[in-house]
């Protein structure tokens, strides 16, 4: 009997799945976009002449001496316990940060849930901007948290549902990586303490880039009145990691209810050694800042001088964020026939209803990459 039943699974397709798992599938691809169906197969062939696709804002990636340091601590061979090497670790990010104290998690996508999960409650609402990004949403899902979602250009917005709700969580990105705005913290921690809400900002596209890499909370002094600080520490340390800042008393409770720290997962020693020999670049190396800024802004311009409708923000995140995808599908792929690398996302990391394209500058581009990038564009429009 148990023999049939094996040879009868072996003759069947892998792809029969039971019908509540089939029906998704399918439902995924009818609705999602050519764009993302290729990116998801992964078909590029070559490496692209124009790179403007790598999450790396400092230009650090393959920097000697961040590559170094991880060799030598890969090849030292220890990696049983970097515990002391990460406690140590935290203690000097802290110091850095001006802040009490802070705990890494493995995760560069997790802190948002973890820390959802340890102050949330199915009772209190949490407050989300119209942008927030995927970490935000699905932390709030996963917390069965009741959301309310306010503009992120009003503030009047936020305070309106305040109203109508009550004291909270309210959760917003320093700079949005949907359209590249940057959050008004000063008169949201102002909502915050008016209405008792807990607040938390995330860094992940602001952090090692404002104040010298502090962030933009540090940059305004607000670091007294931002409860929890986040961040996916990927764009600007080099390594798969994330974090969340706060006071040295929640910080202690973080570590003991956060589900992924329950079990003592640690950062490896090897991604200690980057993550310290970055610091330690982002603390010398302000051009790096400068030069990213001067390279968001000048394509920015450029972008604009096209005719493209791209938001005159003045961060350094340069996005073509539309509800025409067709345009914006179109525009991917001439971009990607051409050998240049950009990221298309639509639903669900954009809004449902709009996709974009992030052109993603760093401190290591100059103005001949970017206008080269500029004369492949113009052929398109």
């Amino acid at each position: 009997m148990t023999r049939g039943i094996v040879e009868n699974i072996k003759q069947q397709s892998s792809d029969i799945v039971p019908s509540f798992l089939s029906k998704r599938v399918d439902e995924h691809f009818q609705t999602a976009s050519p764009a993302d169906l290729k990116r998801e197969r992964n078909e590029a062939t070559s490496k692209p002449t124009l790179n403007f696709a790598s999450p790396d804002y400092l230009g650090l990636t393959q920097h000697p001496t961040i590559v170094d340091a991880s060799i030598r601590a890969l090849m030292d061979g220890d990696n049983s316990d970097s515990s002391e090497l990460q406690l140590k670790f935290e203690d000097r990010f802290a110091e850095f940060l001006n802040a009490e104290a802070l705990a890494f998690f493995q995760s560069a996508w997790s802190p948002n849930a973890n820390l959802l999960h340890c102050v949330s409650d199915k009772d209190v609402p949490i407050y989300k901007d119209s942008l927030a990004n995927l970490s935000i949403r699905e932390a709030i899902e996963s917390a069965n948290g009741q959301s309310y979602t306010y503009s992120r250009e009003s503030t009047e917005s936020l305070e309106n549902q305040l109203k109508l709700h009550g004291a909270g969580i309210i959760i917003i990105d320093a700079v949005s990586s949907i359209d590249g705005s940057i959050a008004p913290i000063a008169d949201i921690a102002a909502l915050a303490e008016k209405y008792n809400c807990l607040f938390i900002v995330d860094e992940s596209h602001s952090l090692g880039i404002y104040d010298s890499g502090r962030g933009l909370v540090s940059s305004l002094h607000l670091g007294c009145a931002v409860h929890f600080i986040t961040a996916d520490l990927t764009k600007t340390l080099c390594a798969q990691a994330g974090l969340i800042i706060g006071s040295r008393r929640n910080i202690e409770y973080i570590r003991f209810q956060a589900k992924e720290l329950r079990f003592g997962q640690k950062i490896s020693a090897q991604d200690i050694a980057k993550f310290s020999a970055t610091l330690n670049i982002i603390q010398k190396d302000e051009w790096r800042r400068v030069k990213l800024g001067s390279n968001a802004n000048y394509l920015r311009t450029r972008l604009y001088r096209c005719g493209l409708n791209v938001r005159m923000k003045k961060s350094h995140i340069v996005n073509l964020y539309s509800n025409n995808i067709e345009d914006i599908e179109a525009l991917y792929h001439h971009l990607e026939n051409e050998n240049v690398a950009t990221e298309f996302r639509s639903s669900p990391v954009a809004p449902n209803g709009y996709a974009l394209i992030r052109f993603i500058v760093n401190a290591k581009h100059n103005k001949q990459q970017i206008d080269d990038l500029i004369r492949v564009i113009e052929k398109h429009v």
